[in-house]
């Protein structure tokens, strides 16, 4: 697809358009892809031999839609030149090999093959030969009818169903400490100055607010108890319930009676029931105590120096503040 003007004017397909280019009836695209590329510039293609620019001299640029424009405006005054006048780069040469005449004077015919050379096919020695001229052209790579220009962008298709759930990503930074939450309900607590047991020989470490109860002065500032003597619970004493506390009392034995005499291991007689008198002593006890059997379902009497139940050890603590 080309079309060629000797004279430069715009062209349509058999009649000029005022103020517009058409060919085959549609406008050319207004959109330039590029600006012009100037014939012997620098960083263009350069004039072969003894060609040289006349006037604006020549040019091409590319179009929206794949088309080239040219313009040529070159001379050359002797007969043994090259016919090539210069080379379209790569991009700008058309997809077939174009035959036209441009000029004035001798008006040679030329070609614009698809190597992209622009060439006369004689030179005349009288006179000099010129290519004057405007031509449009396809570049190979699109189509050669000329649309119009590109429609707007239509409305977004619906919406595809979703893809599968991607790989687990990277685990981000901790974010900021949010605020602080409302209290939650006061749970069971241990008033200062109560008294717990503390299996020390478990967990050995004892809480910032409990002290031993070892009968100590508190030394403490923070604790209300600061400058009390802690009871001295850990000394062997068993805590018992009462309307007051601190009241320290030592072991004894409620008073009884024997139904018998009692004899030592001589077969002396040292006391007697409910009887009077010296013999009643300490020695009646040790004997008493030296008489006792075992009943055959409890074993050998346990017997010391103190009254107890069966127990277990543990430490008694207080808490303080």
């Amino acid at each position: 697809m080309a079309e060629w003007n000797e004279s430069g004017d715009n062209v349509t397909a058999g009649a000029v358009d005022a103020g517009s280019l058409k060919l085959n009836g549609e406008a050319f695209p207004s959109v330039w892809e590029d600006d012009w590329h100037i014939v012997g510039a620098e960083g263009e293609p350069d004039y072969t031999d003894d060609w040289y620019q006349v006037g604006t001299g020549c040019r091409f640029r590319k179009r929206n839609g794949g088309l080239i424009e040219l313009n040529m405006n070159a001379s050359v005054s002797v007969s043994w030149a090259s016919k090539t006048a210069f080379t379209l780069p790569e991009g700008y040469r058309p997809s077939m090999q174009l035959e036209g005449f441009g000029g004035w004077g001798t008006r040679p015919a030329f070609t614009i093959g698809t190597d992209g050379q622009v060439r006369v096919l004689e030179i005349f020695s009288s006179g000099g030969t010129e290519l004057k001229g405007w031509m449009v052209f396809s570049d190979g790579a699109t189509s050669e009818s000329i649309g119009g220009a590109k429609g707007l962008t239509g409305d977004a298709g619906p919406t595809g169903p979703a893809g599968a759930t991607g790989p687990q990503g990277a685990t981000g930074p901790q974010g900021a400490t949010g605020p602080t939450g409302a209290q939650g309900p006061e749970g069971i607590s241990v008033p200062v100055a109560g008294v717990v047991a503390w299996f020390k020989n478990l967990y050995g470490t004892l809480a910032a607010n409990f002290v031993e109860c070892n009968g100590q002065t508190l030394s403490d500032g923070e604790s209300p108890l600061n400058g009390m003597t802690i009871p001295n619970l850990n000394a062997g004493y068993f805590v018992r319930g009462s309307a007051t506390a601190g009241t320290v009392q030592a072991d004894q034995m409620q008073g009884f009676k024997t139904d018998g005499s009692v004899v030592d291991g001589s077969g002396s007689v040292v006391g007697s029931p409910a009887g009077s008198g010296s013999r009643r002593t300490a020695n009646a006890v040790e004997a008493y105590k030296s008489n006792l059997k075992d009943d055959g379902t409890n074993g050998t009497p346990r017997v010391g120096s103190e009254t107890r139940p069966k127990n277990i050890s543990a430490v008694w603590v207080m808490r303080v503040k």
